[in-house]
C-alpha cells in the first residue's frame, strides 16, 4: 500500500489510458468492500476493447483477423455509407484486453439515425447474433468448451462464409 501510495478506502490501482471503443458484455456489482452498505455497491460492466490497426498491420495479418483465424482478435468492420458502425477505421476485439470498467467511466457511443425524417444521434449495440458470435470465437479459442465446437454452428457457418468472401476478392 505505501508503494502504490494507496489510502484507505481506495479500491483499485489504475493508470491512464486513452478512449477506446468497448463491446459491453456484461453488467456486475461490486459489494467486495462493504457488502452491508449498499449505497457503496459500484456498478461495473465487463468490457471487451477495441483496437484500431495501424500501419504496423499488414494487410495479411487483417485478412487472417477477418478470416478468425487469430484467437486473440475478432474482426470488427469500419462504419460504412448507411451503416452503423463504432469507428470509421476497421478495428480489432482483443480478448486478452477484456477488463472490469465502473459504469460512471463509460460513455455510449452514437450513430446518426437516418431512417426517420428527423436526423437524431442514437446509442447502437450489437445484435444477439453479433455478439453471440464474437463470444463463440473466444470461447472456442480457451478450447474448454468442446460442446461449442459443433461444425455447423452459427460461428463456422459465419467463419466459412467470411472466408470464402475474402477469398473470392483475392483471385
Amino acid at each position: 500500500m505505501k508503494f502504490f501510495d494507496i489510502q484507505k478506502d481506495e479500491r483499485l490501482i489504475t493508470t491512464n489510458s486513452k478512449r477506446r471503443p468497448v463491446i459491453l458484455l456484461r453488467k456486475a456489482t461490486s459489494d467486495w468492500w462493504n457488502p452491508t452498505n449498499k449505497a457503496e455497491h459500484v456498478d461495473y460492466w465487463l468490457c471487451l476493447p477495441l483496437f484500431t490497426y495501424k500501419d504496423r498491420h499488414i494487410q495479411a495479418y487483417v485478412l487472417r483477423d477477418q478470416c478468425l483465424e487469430n484467437a486473440d482478435a475478432f474482426y470488427i468492420p469500419p462504419a460504412y455509407k448507411t451503416f452503423p458502425g463504432v469507428n470509421n477505421e476497421e478495428a480489432a476485439a482483443r480478448f486478452q484486453a477484456i477488463q472490469m470498467i465502473k459504469e460512471e467511466r463509460l460513455t455510449a457511443c452514437k450513430c446518426m439515425c437516418t431512417t426517420q425524417k428527423v436526423k437524431m444521434s442514437r446509442p447502437f449495440r450489437l445484435s444477439a447474433l453479433a455478439l453471440r458470435l464474437v463470444l463463440y470465437h473466444f470461447y472456442i479459442a480457451l478450447g474448454i468448451f468442446p460442446e461449442l465446437e459443433n461444425p455447423k454452428s452459427e460461428h463456422q457457418l459465419f467463419r466459412e462464409g467470411v472466408e470464402a468472401l475474402i477469398n473470392e476478392a483475392q483471385s
